[in-house]
């Protein structure tokens, strides 16, 4: 089995998403991220809120999360960023695709 993390991070709008995407795909710290358009409720400062935002879904290595978690906390412009991470398992062939894409030369890649 072969298992990779994914994040869910939210944004406040689609060139910021877009933006941190390149940025985590430029330091090798994910293989590719994909943006949603969502409306997301909830209480800031003691008042509800309604307000449009784009999720970034990103694939990456269990051996990054730690990398990739402090990155999005430096990068990202919200006070309190949502950075859900969890384990997926996936077929060999897209597994390989992602350590290649994020692969530093200083990990050792388990291909079975």
């Amino acid at each position: 089995m072969h298992e990779l993390l994914c994040f869910y991070v939210p944004c406040p709008d689609e060139q910021i998403a877009q933006k941190l995407i390149a940025q985590l795909i430029e330091a090798r710290l994910i293989a590719c991220g994909n943006v949603f358009p969502a409306k997301s409720s909830y209480i800031w400062e003691n008042a509800f809120t309604t307000e449009a935002e784009f999720i970034i879904f990103m694939k990456t290595l269990p051996t990054k999360e730690e990398a990739l978690e402090n990155k999005i906390l430096e990068l990202h412009p919200y006070e309190v960023p949502c950075i859900a991470r969890w384990k997926v398992s996936c077929n060999h062939s897209y597994f390989m695709w992602v350590a290649n894409a994020i692969n530093d030369s200083s990990e050792e890649i388990d291909e079975s």
